[in-house]
Order: C-alpha cells, then sequence, then structure tokens
C-alpha cells in the first residue's frame, strides 16, 4: 500500500503526462530508437537535401503519435485512480 505523499506524487507525473499529451511519459529507450531509425523516406530520393530533412521530422511525428495517445489515455486512468485513492486515505 501506498503512502498519500507517493500517491501525490504519481497522480502529480500523471497530470504532467496528461498535459503534455503524453510525450513526457514517453521512456528514453523509445527517443534513443525513434531518433536514429525513423526517417522513412530513407533511401529514397526525397531523402535528400532541405525536402529530407522536413520529411524526417514528418515521419518523426507520424510515429510518435500513436504512443502519446497511448501514454495519454493510460495517464487519465492513472490520475483518476491515484485521486481515488489519495481521497479513500484522507478519509
Amino acid at each position: 500500500m501506498a503512502t498519500l505523499e507517493q500517491l501525490k506524487e504519481k497522480r502529480k507525473k500523471a497530470l504532467i503526462a496528461i498535459f503534455t499529451l503524453g510525450i513526457s511519459a514517453l521512456p528514453k529507450k523509445f527517443w534513443e530508437v525513434q531518433l536514429k531509425d525513423t526517417n522513412i523516406f530513407k533511401g529514397t530520393g526525397l531523402d535528400k537535401g532541405g525536402l529530407g530533412i522536413v520529411l524526417r521530422i514528418i515521419s518523426f511525428i507520424l510515429l510518435t503519435i500513436p504512443f502519446m495517445a497511448a501514454m495519454f489515455v493510460i495517464n487519465i486512468f492513472k490520475a483518476i485512480y491515484y485521486q481515488i485513492e489519495i481521497s479513500r486515505l484522507r478519509k
């Protein structure tokens, strides 16, 4: 059983993840892989010059959005759960 202070800290982390639309809840390993291997245009003629940089940013965003959405939803439920537990412990 978690203490009141631990629950408040966990709720705070869940709220930060909600307010940043889930991006802050993604693990560090995710960023390491994403920054190196997300160029879906690599090896094509579109990968050259200024257009290549723009397409690399677009591919990064497209591949990150599903994970952000999942973390956003998960953290909404976490925040609700932690708030219920905090309310229950205060009684």
